[in-house]
């Protein structure tokens, strides 16, 4: 391979041997702007097995990182030997680089508690805000537990995204009960300064041994998680979702928010966001990939959904239910996930859900209980069922009510969700 001479011709790169005979090639095409795809690949039979094939692709992905480019492959060899070699966790903005990305931060947050825990005897104060700084790993967990595991499972790898969510929820436990333990003891200080701002704290009573070596506990299962994410979860997301899947979470981390980082990175790879405008689309073709063409004619304006007492434009429609006080959820008989508020700070929910089972949403702990609800409303034995829980620091006031027809033929489950912090 020393004698080959390279050349970048247009959007082909070629190896010539010494007679000037052509032994490697590898062409692309644009689809689009911002990727380039990898259509072919041809290494000549005397150079097979001597690693001139990984020759090739390694000047491939070169090609396409001068260029500032997604790089993709519809060659059947270009594709596998990405997904083997390939790190979208490296690949700015790509959902995988997103979360790698709070993960160092969560690193760099960990060091600092446990640089704190070293100490003899750290504060109350000192050990309530470096906890409360690590808490907002919450929003890194929400969107790998609400966008990468549903997929997950969706491709059959339940065993893996089950795991991972248990461990989640331990952390999540774990993080609320030690603060909740603390709440009410701490200044409200900021001890590191620096980045996070802030002064040392005034005299304050002493952490109990109990209260340090729980929160010790806790930086060593979530520095655990974030290993076991690097290693086997993400590896297992990029070998199992596709590029429209990445799609779709990269445009739901919004909802999610972010852990540490100001903003969420640009993605070449990101495509064009989700439809937003409503329409009609027929029934039978709700859960057809071509939806889109089933659209009927007319603005969101010009369409009128008339009821028993009264009409509404499919525009005062969705008015209507973006501005109701409360977030709604419907799931449909086959429990399906079919709707949900625009705005759901209380309980974001991902679009990549909408057409997936509501069980596929739910960690294993919760299924149980989720089933047995859905069960009671579905058979008539309940009409709706209630319990209040505390979300984000808030009180939420949650009711699933069972929708029939006139009929009583069973058409869903509608989910209210209201925040009642402020209410007396």
């Amino acid at each position: 391979m020393a004698d080959l001479r390279w050349e970048e011709e247009g959007l082909a790169i070629h190896a010539y041997g010494e007679d000037g005979t052509m032994l490697a090639e590898a062409t692309f095409e644009a689809p689009e702007a911002g990727t380039l795809d990898v259509n072919h690949t041809f290494v000549d039979e005397s150079l097979r097995g001597t690693g001139m094939a990984s020759e090739l692709m390694r000047r491939v992905v070169e090609f396409a990182e001068a260029r500032d480019v997604r790089l993709l492959a519809s060659c059947p060899f270009a594709h596998g030997w990405l997904e083997r070699h390939q790190d979208l966790t490296a690949e700015p903005g790509h959902p995988l680089n997103v979360l790698s990305l709070e993960n160092a931060e969560l690193e760099r947050r960990l060091d600092r508690l446990d640089a704190l825990l070293r100490t003899d005897a750290p504060s109350v104060a000192e050990l309530t805000y470096a906890l409360s700084v690590v808490s907002k790993a919450v929003a890194h967990y929400d969107k790998k537990d609400q966008l990468v595991l549903p997929a997950l499972r969706r491709h059959g790898a339940e065993g893996p995204a089950d795991e991972m969510w248990e461990a989640d929820g331990d952390l999540r436990a774990s993080m609320a009960s030690l603060l909740g333990r603390l709440e009410g003891e701490a200044a409200d200080v900021t001890p590191f300064g620096g980045d996070e701002g802030g002064e040392d704290p005034a005299d304050s009573a002493l952490a109990s041994a109990e209260d340090v070596d729980a929160a010790r506990d806790l930086s060593r299962r979530m520095r655990d998680v974030a290993r076991q994410e690097g290693q086997a979860l993400f590896p297992l997301a990029q070998k199992e979702l596709s590029q429209g899947e990445w799609q779709a979470i990269w445009h739901d981390i919004p909802r999610f928010g972010l852990a540490w980082l100001e903003e969420v990175p640009a993605w070449v790879g990101a495509g064009a966001a989700p439809e937003a405008t409503p329409r009609i689309v027929a029934a039978d073709a709700r859960d057809a990939s071509d939806a889109d063409g089933a659209a009927r004619e007319g603005s969101p304006a010009d369409v009128v959904v008339s009821l028993p007492t009264g009409e509404l434009s499919l525009e005062q429609l969705d008015a209507i239910l973006r501005t109701l006080p409360m977030e709604l959820t419907f799931i449909d008989a086959s429990d399906t996930s079919r709707f949900f508020s625009e705005e759901s700070s209380l309980f974001p929910r991902p679009l990549s859900a909408l057409g997936t089972n509501i069980f596929d949403c739910h960690p294993p702990k919760a299924q149980p209980v989720v089933r047995h609800v859905l069960d009671m409303l579905r058979s008539g034995e309940r009409d709706s069922v209630s319990f209040t829980t505390t979300k984000h620091g808030r009180k939420a006031y949650v009711r699933y009510l069972a929708l029939r027809s006139k009929d009583g033929t069973y058409l869903g489950t509608l989910e209210v969700a209201e925040d009642v912090t402020d209410i007396a």
